[in-house]
This record gives C-alpha cells, sequence and structure tokens, in this order.
C-alpha cells in the first residue's frame, strides 16, 4: 500500500483520539458530576447527580464512536484509496470494530470519573488504560496486516520477499512499544526493566552467538535482497549452480540446479559468500559456443557461418535488449582454430539445450559448405636407422 495511505490511516486515528482527548484531565482528576468530563452538571433536580452526568457522558461518547467509525472514516477512506472498493472494505472491516472498542473504552474512564467512583476510579482507569493498550497494539497490528495483504495482492511481478521481515519487524515493534506501555502503567520503573534485559540480553547474545549471527545475516540477507526466490546464483564462485527456493531467518533453501538435491545453508555462510547472481536484472543469459576448425580454413566463411547458425535460433535475443550474437577467432592452438560464438538465450533455465542446438546447426552448416571441424593429430614418427 502506497505510503500516504498507511499515514492517512494512522492520521486518522491520531484525530480522533486528540478530539477524544479533551475529558483526559476529567478522568485524571476525578471531577465528579462534570459531563464529558468538561462542563458542570446543569440539569435540574433530580437529574443534577453524578449518575446522570456519567450515563450523559456514555452517549455523547457512543455518539462521538459511532460518528468516526460509521461516518468519518467511510467518508475519508474514498480519498485514500480511490480505484478499489474490494480494498477499501477490508481495510474498514480490519479497523471499524477495535476502533469503536478504542473510544467507547477511553470514554469509559471519564464516565467512571463523572459518577464520582473515588474508590474504584484508580484501578478502574489502570485497568482501562491498560485495555486500551492491548486494543490499540491490535488496531496498529490489524492496520500492519491489512496493509501488507494489500500490497501483496497488488504485488504480481514484484519482489515480496522482504514481507517476512517487515512482519517480524513489525510484531516487534508494536510487542515492544506495547509491553513498555503497560509497565508503565502499572507504575514498574521501566529503567530497572531495560538494564536488567540488557544483562540478560548480553548473557544469551554469548550463549547463543552462533544462532544470533544466523538470525542477523538472515534480516541482512531479506533487507539487502542480493537474490530473490526462484534466482539462480553461485556462492564464492564455486562451479555448482543454485536456484533459491526461500531466504528464512536462520537459513536460506537452495536447489541444485543440475539434479534437483535440496540444500540448507545458514543464513551466516551465505552472507558472508560472494554471491554471483546469474539471473540479474534478466532471465536471459549469455552463453558461448567453440568451434575448432583446420589451418587453412577460410576463417572468413567459418564465422560467418557459425553467426548464422546462432542467429538463427529462436531462442537467442536479437531485439537489442542484450549485446547482438557475435563470432571471433578465440584462439590458435597447435592443431587447429578455435572461433567463439556468444549470444544471450532469452531463459537462462535452457542455456545447455540451446548451446546443444547450435552446435548442431553450426555441424550441419558446415557439411552443406565443405567446412571440416578438426580433430585432435598426433604426429607419429618411427625411427628405422638404428634401435628404439
Amino acid at each position: 500500500m502506497r505510503t500516504k495511505t498507511i499515514f492517512a490511516l494512522v492520521t486518522v486515528s491520531l484525530l480522533a483520539m486528540l478530539l477524544l482527548s479533551g475529558s483526559a484531565e476529567g478522568a485524571v482528576t476525578g471531577n465528579v458530576n462534570k459531563i464529558f468530563g468538561i462542563w458542570d452538571n446543569f440539569l435540574p433536580e433530580p437529574l443534577d447527580e453524578p449518575a446522570v452526568a456519567a450515563l450523559i457522558t456514555f452517549l455523547i461518547w457512543l455518539g462521538i464512536a459511532v460518528l468516526i467509525t460509521f461516518i468519518v472514516i467511510p467518508f475519508i477512506l474514498p480519498f485514500i484509496i480511490k480505484s478499489n472498493k474490494e480494498e477499501r472494505a477490508y481495510m474498514m472491516k480490519r479497523i471499524r470494530k477495535f476502533l469503536f472498542a478504542l473510544i467507547m473504552l477511553y470514554g469509559m474512564t471519564v464516565c467512571v470519573s463523572a459518577a464520582g467512583w473515588k474508590e474504584a476510579s484508580d484501578a478502574i482507569n489502570i485497568i482501562m488504560d491498560i485495555v486500551l493498550i492491548l486494543i490499540g497494539a491490535m488496531i496498529a497490528w490489524r492496520m500492519v496486516a491489512a496493509m501488507l495483504n494489500v500490497a501483496e495482492r497488488r504485488g504480481t511481478g514484484r519482489d515480496m520477499s522482504v514481507m517476512p521481515l517487515v512482519l517480524m519487524l513489525s510484531k516487534i515493534v508494536i510487542g515492544m512499544i506495547s509491553a513498555g506501555a503497560i509497565l508503565a502503567v502499572m507504575g514498574i520503573d521501566l529503567m530497572i526493566i531495560l538494564t536488567g534485559a540488557g544483562v540478560i540480553g548480553l548473557a544469551i547474545s554469548f550463549g547463543a552467538q552462533s544462532t544470533l549471527a544466523h538470525f542477523f545475516s538472515g534480516i541482512t540477507l531479506l533487507a539487502t535482497r542480493p537474490f530473490r526466490s526462484g534466482d539462480l546464483v553461485r556462492l564464492d564462485g564455486g562451479a555448482d549452480v543454485l536456484r533459491v527456493i526461500s531466504v528464512g531467518f536462520m537459513s536460506t533453501k537452495f536447489k541444485n540446479w543440475s539434479n534437483s538435491e535440496i540444500f540448507t545453508i545458514p543464513n551466516q555462510k551465505v552472507a558472508s559468500s560472494t554471491i554471483i547472481n546469474m539471473t540479474g536484472m534478466s532471465p536471459s543469459y549469455g552463453i558461448s559456443v567453440l568451434v575448432r576448425v583446420p589451418y587453412g580454413t577460410d576463417i572468413d566463411l567459418a564465422k560467418n557461418i557459425a553467426l548464422d547458425a546462432i542467429s538463427e535460433h529462436p531462442r537467442i535475443v536479437k531485439d537489442g535488449s542484450e549485446d547482438m550474437p557475435k563470432a571471433r577467432l578465440d584462439e590458435l592452438s597447435e592443431s587447429s582454430l578455435t572461433i567463439r560464438i556468444s549470444g544471450y538465450v532469452d531463459d537462462i533455465d535452457d542455456r545447455g539445450s540451446v548451446a546443444g542446438e547450435i552446435r548442431e546447426n553450426i555441424y550441419r552448416k558446415y557439411n552443406e559448405n565443405g567446412l571440416a571441424i578438426a580433430v585432435p593429430a598426433i604426429d607419429v614418427r618411427l625411427r628405422t636407422d638404428g634401435p628404439c
């Protein structure tokens, strides 16, 4: 989902809380018999009682909750998500009931204060604050999950491998903020908790260095994305070609391109390797075919025939997106001339079969034009002038 959508939804929730916070002081100080925590109860007897003020306050908050969740939010969403009614309905379903509960529970703290329940006011406020924090965390998580779900549905042709990282970090951030807020509401000194957590974390880090190294290496791979699922890679310049299956937080799974073996490699080893992404930005891949002809061959004719053979193949890229097929004299060996024909095949998976078909075509064309393929020659001389 676009950044402005995220910003707008968060802003709406914050504005709603700011609107409701006008009575926060009354909820804290315990303003008895004040409507909405602000105005003195102006009703005549017998309606001038704190219970009536609390009831009126409750009805006001109910109206505000209905107004925001059933009128304001549906009015704003079409400006945020303009083209897709299904996405608007999905977002509304995800946040409406939780936002409604959040507003009403916040308002209940004001109602308790207006009713004059002094004995229960502090305890109820603490409980309400904890519930509000939990509901706020659920709203935040539902918004994140909804936005990621929409992004994934829109993500056809895009790299979605970073989604697990975003989900995990979102859970950690929302959980840590919520836990800290609950502890603060309960009057627990967060500095003591943080100090103890630091000591425990230090001990854990020493005892689980390898595990933590794999975990953070997994985060690095998901964040930097040197490859994505389906890419063909080589690690540390090795000859084995591996296809990426999935990137986890502790290890990465690869499939051997040639014989379908599954490799599970710890992320620390993968992240510290030199990664050669053969797929890169395009599925096309460069191939080279070597042809050896004997000395005395018309080299221009041999190169042109070989170039025609590779250019005629339908899987060779000739639209200008990659280098055009080329032929050159590559080596002058002891018994032959080596011609290198190069080009780009449109799919790396078929590079072997395409190269084989090109060799067959070159062989046929050479036979048709009377050109020979060089074979290894050994010059053997026998001595007849004496014993061996």
